[in-house]
């Protein structure tokens, strides 16, 4: 596919770091995507209106901008190992009804492996599918009606990333269409949002850590990847805290603001929370930034950005948190103007970001990992507002130095 170089408002108070590159699709909508820190590699899943192909890549994130390989199938939803060139990618095609997830090596644009799940309405809404950090275990969530019912069926793939991976599943019959999905280190503890029931789920015994339904629907939801703290919310922030005495989930915080609602948020493995929130009308956001450590939550500091002034909503989209916790960045759909869509911040420093820019349209994910003293964020969205109708998509690598 041809690329097609747009510019981007790096706005100068924030320009640290920089664009390695960029790819412009003129008519397909990047949807996902994910880096890996170990091979350096990034995966992006990019959809077509009104087609029902569309794109998975793997890139280089030092490379020119130019995919490795493509594989073409409904493939929209991706994950990345952390510490293995190992990603996956899920699927769905509306007129059979089939998802179809495969898993491959970075290096070789043929699938490891390929499943197909009949039956199904639709992935998860967000998150659909994540993979372990050593690329072992895919984890994903779909959908779909059996015998006259519609439910949530998580699946995991043992042995991910082999040709003969082993897989097993279990019927969510307690919530309604899945909207988020994370999972532990080694993928064994599951945690997601069923549009208004929060659930986590232990796959080594098939039983739930946590059966929560709250009256509201929310995909705001994230888990460390050792399993000890999960937060969710949308007029508050709530932090739980797995209790293996007790063999529970204990709220341990809540945070609320009026006039905020709970966006985005990410963990890392040293247990800092960062979250981003939205004002009632959309036109002003806010980071959050906590830690955790054993039952006390303590804010770190808070960022409040510039309100906008455009014709379209700035919905926060995507955050991620690197795993040892020095960097946070998040995607927004910005507001039609000159308000930021992609920020990076050096959560030791949280008292302005590290780098920050308007991109030409909406961003709909985003990921970041560390690597050789520079955060290694991507960004991936719709060429033009989410708001407005319209084709073509841009995914960015960039890159930030660490203080």
């Amino acid at each position: 596919m041809p690329a097609v170089v747009f510019l981007v408002l790096v706005l100068a108070a924030f320009s640290a770091g920089k664009v390695v590159w960029q790819h412009n699709e003129p008519v397909a909508i990047y949807e996902s995507v994910a880096v890996s820190a170990a091979s350096q590699s990034v995966v992006s899943g990019a959809g077509y209106n009104w087609d029902p192909q569309a794109t998975l890549s793997v890139w280089d994130f030092f490379g020119n901008g130019t995919a490795r390989w493509e594989y073409t199938a409904p493939d929209e939803s991706v994950a990345a190992a952390r510490n293995r060139g190992v990603v996956a990618g899920i699927s769905n095609e509306a007129t059979t009804h089939v998802s179809t997830v495969s898993a491959w090596n970075v290096a070789i644009e043929s699938p490891l492996w390929t499943f197909q799940v009949p039956g199904v309405t639709q992935p998860a809404e967000t998150n659909p599918v994540q993979i372990s950090k050593d690329g072992s275990r895919v984890v994903f969530a779909v959908d779909v009606q059996s015998a006259g019912k519609y439910f949530t069926r998580i699946y995991w793939a043992s042995n991910a990333n082999t040709s003969k991976p082993v897989f097993d599943h279990y019927d969510c019959f307690v919530g309604e269409t899945a909207r988020n999905l994370y999972i532990s280190t080694d993928g064994s503890i599951v945690a997601a949002v069923l549009l208004s029931t929060v659930l986590v789920l232990d796959t080594s015994t098939k039983s739930l850590r946590l059966n929560e339904t709250f009256g509201f629907s929310t995909t705001s939801l994230c888990m460390s990847h050792d399993g000890t703290y999960f937060a969710y919310g949308f007029q508050n922030l709530d932090v739980l805290m797995w209790d293996p005495t007790a063999k529970t989930y204990q709220q341990i915080a809540s945070f609320e603001d009026s006039g905020f609602y709970v966006g985005p948020c990410s963990i890392s493995d040293n247990h800092v929370i960062g979250v981003v929130l939205y004002r009632g009308d959309m036109h002003q956001k806010r980071v959050d930034m906590y830690s955790a450590s054993g039952s006390k939550v303590t804010s770190l500091w808070s960022y409040l950005f510039p309100a906008d002034s455009g014709q379209y909503q700035d919905n926060p989209s995507a955050a991620a948190i690197s795993d040892g916790g020095e960097v946070f960045a998040l995607g927004s759909w910005g507001d039609g103007g000159s308000a930021a869509t992609v920020a990076v911040f050096q959560v030791a420093d949280g008292t302005v970001p590290a780098y920050i820019m308007a991109t030409p349209g909406s961003i709909n994910d985003v990921d970041c990992v560390v690597s050789a003293g520079s955060a290694l964020v991507v960004a991936a969205g719709k060429h033009v507002h989410n708001n407005i109708m319209g084709d073509g998509g841009d995914l960015y690598a960039i890159q930030v130095p660490l203080k």
